[in-house]
């Protein structure tokens, strides 16, 4: 039979002191020089409860009241505390521990507890030093200072972390116990007073006196402390699994008016992320961006990025090309970011198939072109269900689901007459005639019918013109109508154009198609209808001639 090999116990703790007042320095770590003491404005008398060492020197304790700290030093800073901050900063820590170690524990707010039993980069103990050292530092670039113990029960990894180097890895869990101070088991304050008139001082002396002793002269207590000095017992690990909970959040004091606070944030936040997406093994799909501002208004904004990603240059990127267009009505008082995370995107292309060289960056450029000529002039014209000539509307450009050229209705590829669309369609001067039972009536706009030479109106109502198919019909009469609307007589048959004048074609029209009549949306306020011609005039030229409410346009010209 094979043999099992039995696993050694080794657990790691990872330790932050002074939590709280790194949790609200995390984003600015450059203000632990300054004098800076923590408030926790949930109690009804606002004390510190902690200080920085600048502070500290000062003489700021923990337990003063505010006007006691600034009497004792007139340059301190004063920052809430804020559960939501904590609790953030702790899903940060999980989410980055957790790319070290898939059993963690959420010992104590500040302290984790990592089960590292398993891991096949861990048996040599010359590898345990690096892989703390590796640890620590993914911790501190989220702008935290942090400690990190090792050693063969959860209790001795949990000593390691408090009570000696940065970074530390127990080899003789005995003999590290028994230097440490005997307030490394935390007694109360009777014992720990009763034990120092013993001339009790470290660990190991406290052991010697025996359990059962103790436990006569101490009573239970002396029961948990030697329970607390244990180097063998190993206590289960509650494992928790790492939020897919991406929030980041800052309060300006005082507001902010200018781009370059929330960007410097952006940027710090977005490193933030990057790591732990990376831990995790995700990729952002949204950004979410709130600003608070000093009115009371809040302004939301959701940045759907190109393509998942998780590098920070690609995330910060997309929220400053945002707030550089952006202008809101009051100061910032609070900005808070948050992305929705998503697997990874993999693609297989094919042999001669690529993508975008760099999405983000199109989208980008994207973005700026819109903030120039606006939101609703820049995407990828899609065809509306329409039988109005161009009739589109600008969606998101989408690469990734565009239709390949063998995937698109023949019609599309089975073009009749190439005709080129002219866009924006040329204004045009047309001459119609309407032939009626006993009265003909010829129609054109004002300004033409006043621009023409009578010879010129002679030659156009000659006695023959040609309608389509070249058959000749009587000329119609010389009137002239100022209005510029095709009118219909009682029994008059379809108007037919017989001059043309516009900047890309002129002449007396010799053959004519149409009219085709289209409309739309005669059921909304936006409602259409136009009438086109086919035409060819007397020098060649293929035109499509649109009338619109009584305006004439060429739309297209046949090359």
């Amino acid at each position: 039979m094979k043999e099992t090999m039995a696993v050694t116990p080794l657990f790691a703790v990872l330790h932050l002191p002074e939590f709280p007042l790194q949790s609200a320095l995390r984003h600015q770590p450059e203000l632990w020089d300054q004098p800076i003491a923590l408030l926790d404005p949930a109690q009804r008398v606002a004390r510190v409860i902690a200080a920085t060492p600048g502070a500290r020197a000062a003489g700021v304790l923990e337990g003063l009241m505010t006007p006691q700290a600034l009497a004792r030093c007139r340059e301190l800073l004063i920052r809430p505390r804020s559960a939501e901050g904590e609790a953030a900063t702790m899903d940060a820590i999980v989410q980055v521990a957790f790319g070290f170690s898939p059993a963690i524990e959420d010992t104590t707010p500040g302290l984790l507890t990592l089960d590292l039993r398993g891991l096949p980069s861990l048996l040599e103990p010359s590898q345990r030093q690096a892989w703390a050292e590796r640890l620590k530092g993914a911790i501190d670039a989220l702008g935290l200072r942090s400690r990190v113990g090792v050693g063969p029960t959860p209790n001795v990894a949990r000593l390691a972390a408090l009570w000696s180097e940065e970074v530390f890895v127990v080899a003789d869990a005995t003999g590290f116990v028994s230097t440490l101070p005997i307030a490394a088991l935390e007694p109360t304050a009777h014992v720990a007073e009763i034990l120092g008139q013993w001339g009790v001082r470290t660990v190991g002396e406290f052991l010697a006196l025996g359990r059962a002793e103790l436990a006569d002269r101490l009573g239970l207590e002396a029961l948990a402390l030697f329970a607390s000095a244990s180097t063998t017992s190993v206590r289960p690990v509650r494992q928790i699994r790492p939020p897919e909970r991406f929030e980041e959040f800052w309060e300006f004091d005082p507001a902010v008016e200018t781009l370059e606070p929330l960007l410097f944030l952006c940027r710090r936040f977005t490193d933030s992320f990057a790591q732990r997406l990376e831990a995790l093994g995700l990729a952002a799909e949204h950004l979410i961006l709130r600003l608070r501002l000093e009115s009371g208004q809040d302004h939301r904004k959701r940045l759907r990025l190109p393509e998942p990603a998780r590098r920070s240059e690609a995330l910060f990127q997309c929220l400053q090309t945002y707030l550089e267009t952006l202008r809101t009505e009051a100061p910032v008082v609070g900005m808070e970011l948050s992305l929705e995370p998503t697997r990874p995107r993999q693609r297989q292309f094919s042999l001669f198939e690529a993508a975008v060289r760099d999405p983000h960056q199109f989208q980008e450029t994207l973005a700026r072109l819109s903030a120039l000529v606006g939101g609703d002039r820049v995407g990828s014209p899609v065809r509306e269900d329409s039988h109005r000539t161009d009739a589109f509307r600008l969606v998101s450009p989408d690469f990734d689901n565009a239709p390949t050229v063998e995937s698109r209705p023949g019609r599309w590829l089975q073009a009749s007459t190439p005709m080129r669309r002219l866009r924006p369609p040329s204004p045009a001067r047309v001459e119609i005639h309407v032939l009626g039972g006993a009265s003909t009536t010829s129609i054109a706009p004002p300004d033409l019918a006043s621009r023409l030479s009578p010879d010129r109106v002679s030659a156009l109502l000659s006695p023959t013109f040609c309608k389509d198919g070249g058959d000749p019909m009587p000329a119609p009469g010389p009137s002239v109508s100022k209005t510029p609307k095709p009118r219909r007589t009682s029994g008059s048959k379809t108007p037919q154009p017989v001059f043309v004048s516009s900047t890309v074609a002129s002449g007396r029209i010799r053959r004519v198609q149409g009219p085709v009549r289209r409309s739309g949306h005669w059921w909304e306020a936006h409602a259409w209808a136009e009438e086109a011609w086919q035409v060819e005039t007397d020098r060649g030229q293929v035109l499509s001639l649109v009338c619109r409410e009584g305006h004439w346009t060429v739309d297209a010209v046949a090359d």
